[in-house]
């Protein structure tokens, strides 16, 4: 984990983490509306796991029945197309924004340098959201219970790791504002 940490301060830049945020911007205001007028045609009011924070194992019975066949296998399509470049995205821009304030604020010696990754853990938890979603979507009406709990586990562990890398995110932007208006200060004088 440490190699992955250190190659991402190495390729985290200013400019490298603008562009993955206009990246994220624009897939956020173009593509993901498709998302979700797709989702909308098969999941109409009951809606997607992915949007919940938590919710039963059972749900995913609920919403496979309600999905119908072509329901299901769109809502396959959408998490291994849209739904993969997504975490992607917002993935890349979280490691980057925050190894590029982090940089600025930890010693390259410290430990907590490795808290650069932890938007992984949000990631992590997407995809296994996805993965055992739709495997439990693609063996319908076969049980599948293992993956019925681990998409209901992997899901607030992604929302959780993703609320941490947003926090993580402010809270470096802001150190790092600070010292630059105490660095700029103590120029003036």
């Amino acid at each position: 984990m440490k190699k992955i940490s250190i190659v991402l301060y190495r390729l985290s830049t200013g400019w490298l983490a603008l562009l993955s945020g206009f990246g994220l911007l624009i897939f956020t205001l173009f593509v993901l509306p498709t998302f979700n007028i797709r989702t909308a045609e098969f999941a109409g009011e009951l809606g997607v796991p992915d949007l919940k924070f938590l919710y039963a194992p059972s749900i995913l019975q609920t919403m496979a029945e309600a999905y119908g066949e072509s329901g299901r296998e769109s809502y396959i399509n959408l998490h291994w197309t849209l739904d993969l470049a997504f975490p992607l995205l917002y993935t890349f821009f979280l490691m980057t924004s925050t190894s590029w304030f982090l940089a600025k604020l930890i010693p390259s010696s410290s430990k907590a340098r490795l808290l650069n990754l932890i938007p992984l853990i949000g990631f992590v938890g997407d995809i296994g959201e996805n993965f055992f979603s739709s495997l439990f979507m693609a063996r319908f009406p076969n049980p599948c219970a293992v993956a019925q709990v681990l998409s209901a586990i992997f899901t607030p562990i992604k929302w959780l790791g993703f609320l941490a890398s947003i926090l993580l995110l402010i809270f470096a932007g802001f150190f790092f504002l600070k010292t630059l208006i105490i660095k700029l200060k103590e120029k003036s004088l």
